[in-house]
This record gives structure tokens, sequence and C-alpha cells, in this order.
């Protein structure tokens, strides 16, 4: 990473700073700068939900934290993936949180699915939509989401 775009994304992180009332640019402003300039790259490193994350660690009083760090790796990184892993480091996101946070995503998802199609079913029944019904609540019991599978279990043998 050459001097010029290290200065411009710690440029870029006081702005991000200021537009959340912090005092001075911290690791979350400059994780959140590189989610905006590098979002593909941002998201392999942080997984699709850590923007969430990051932006749940802006709203903390503690964002501003780590003003020398976030300044001392960025001008060190050697290029944008070495700036995101050890961002990613040292704002020692637990992947348990990251993957956590998408599982509960992917639950919502399935879930809002298995209740557009009981809605279909209840207005068209039809074998094919009774046999999806099924195979979408089975998949909520192979990916561990044991009580949303009993609930759903219980509405569609209802």
């Amino acid at each position: 990473m050459t001097p010029d775009e290290a200065e411009r994304i710690l440029d870029l992180a006081r702005a991000e700073a200021r537009s959340w009332g912090s005092p001075r640019a911290g690791l979350a402003h400059v994780a959140s700068v590189m989610r905006s300039l590098h979002p593909a790259a941002f998201e392999s490193r942080f997984g699709y939900t850590g923007g969430d994350v990051v932006e749940g660690l802006l709203r903390t009083s503690s964002a501003s934290t780590g003003a020398r760090a976030a300044r001392e790796i960025v001008t060190s990184a050697l290029d944008v993936d070495d700036l995101l892993e050890r961002l990613h480091d040292e704002l020692l996101l637990p992947e348990v949180l990251v993957r956590g946070a998408e599982m509960a995503d992917r639950e919502r998802w399935i879930v809002r699915h298995i209740e557009d199609r009981l809605r279909h079913y209840a207005r068209h029944k039809n074998s094919l939509t009774h046999d999806e019904l099924y195979v979408l609540v089975g998949a909520l019991k192979v990916l561990g989401f044991e009580d949303s599978y009993r609930a759903m279990r219980a509405r569609i043998t209802d």
C-alpha cells in the first residue's frame, strides 16, 4: 500500500469518526471505510454480516479507541487484504459472533420462506407445495434450528 493510499484511508476514517461524533478515528472507523472502498474484499474477510458488527462497534463509546493502532496498521499494511486481515485481528471480531449472526439470518430467511409457502398453500392446496413445506421444515432440523423446526412442523401438521 502506498503512503498516499494509506493517508487517503486515514483521512476517510477521520471523516467517518466525525460523522459518528467521535473525536478521533479508531480501528472500527478504518474498518467501516474499508467496507465502503473494498466491499468484496471486506466481505471475504469479515463475512457478510461483518459490516453490521462493525456498525455495532461504531455505536459504542469505545469506537475511537485504537487511534494510534489504526494509524500503525494502515501505514504498515502491504495491501488491502493485509489491512483487512490486521483490522479483523485487532478488532478481535470473534468468528463465532459473525457466524452466529449469519446463521440467525439464514434461519430467519428459511422461516420467512416457509411462512410464504404456508400462505400459498392455504390459498392453493397442492401436493407440490405440501412437499416443499416438508423439505423446508426438514432443512431447519438439519441446520440445527430446533426451535424453529418444532414451531414450523406444528404449523404444517395442523
